[in-house]
């Protein structure tokens, strides 16, 4: 009997359970909304605290560089890619805008500003490497003296600093590789215009 009270009182009560029903997937659906949209900031925090990486700061450039990108494809901007650089590297692109696009100029002075910072730390890194060989060459050395407290110092002093140009240099080369990328997709975009 307690199958047909159930059904009974089922029946009878049907639109009332489909409610309450729609009413619980949609509190949930919004109590996952609002985790997720404010959780997202906490796990953001912590992964900038953690990495050591300003990623905040990147995005912002590499969303700076997008909008000067769409807003020469916008006006009548006249573009050439030039290639500075080895083969290794990636292709560079200079812009001419008008003189009125302050924002393209601010933005092509950033990238020169960020090309200028990557190849001075690729100077400091190949420096430091060629230090780091030459004191384990001397600590390998059969007839080498030990080595000081000092000196020892000094090598570690050096490995940190070699750790944070080695961030940096990831850090510029995220951004190199966008910038080709966007070359790349200008040249595309110039290609099918035509």
């Amino acid at each position: 009997m307690s199958v047909e009270k159930f059904l009974s009182f089922w029946s009878q009560n049907n639109v009332l359970i489909i409610e309450c029903l729609l009413a619980a997937v949609i509190l949930l659906s919004l109590l996952i909304a609002f985790r997720s949209f404010f959780g997202k900031k906490h796990e953001a925090s912590g992964e900038h605290s953690a990495g050591g990486v300003d990623t905040g700061q990147l995005e912002k450039t590499l969303q700076k560089i997008l909008e000067n990108q769409a807003a020469q494809n916008m006006a009548p901007a006249a573009t050439k890619v030039e290639a500075s650089e080895p083969a290794a590297e990636a292709p560079t692109a200079v812009v001419t805008a008008p003189a009125d696009n302050d924002a393209a100029e601010k933005a092509l002075a950033e990238v020169a500003e960020l090309k200028k910072s990557l190849a001075e730390s690729k100077k400091e890194v190949s420096t430091l490497q060629d230090k780091i060989q030459e004191v384990t060459a001397a600590s390998q050395a059969p007839a080498a003296p030990a080595v000081s407290a000092t000196s020892a110092g000094n090598t570690s002093e050096l490995m940190d600093k070699i750790r944070d140009l080695e961030a940096r240099l990831a850090e510029y080369e995220i951004i190199s590789e966008d910038i080709a990328d966007l070359s790349k997709y200008r040249e595309e975009n110039d290609t099918l215009k035509k």
